[in-house]
């Protein structure tokens, strides 16, 4: 993989975040507390497969969407990816995944409410 796919890569990553969270540019900038053109200059440098300098930049806009970079063993990629994949599949556990009672009042008078497992 060369530097000009890795900046494309890392320029939809960000943007899809970005954009995930419904933030344009300028509450990215408002956020990082700088001018919304420095941004768009990131964002362009790193679509057109540029490389940037301003790799603190870089990783402040990529925290504030969410995201947290990590180094990778390149024979390790795909494990990751497939990992990350699935974990945004699944549904995050909740309490309610473990006991449910029922406490509707369709049960008659004597009858203890059910306890469903799922």
């Amino acid at each position: 993989m060369d530097v000009t796919e890795i900046t494309r890569q890392i320029h939809d990553t960000i943007r899809n975040a970005r954009t995930a969270k419904g933030m344009p540019q300028e509450a990215l900038a408002q956020s990082l507390g700088i001018p919304q053109p420095r941004i768009a200059e990131l964002e362009a440098r790193l679509r057109d497969g540029r490389p940037t300098k301003q790799v603190s930049l870089l990783l402040q806009a990529a925290a504030a969407v969410g995201l947290v970079p990590m180094f990778v063993p390149e024979e390790a990629v795909h494990a990751v990816k497939a990992a990350v994949e699935a974990a945004q599949m699944e549904p995050l556990p909740s309490v309610w995944d473990e006991v449910f009672v029922d406490l509707s009042e369709d049960h008659e008078e004597n009858e203890q409410p059910t306890a469903l497992a799922f």
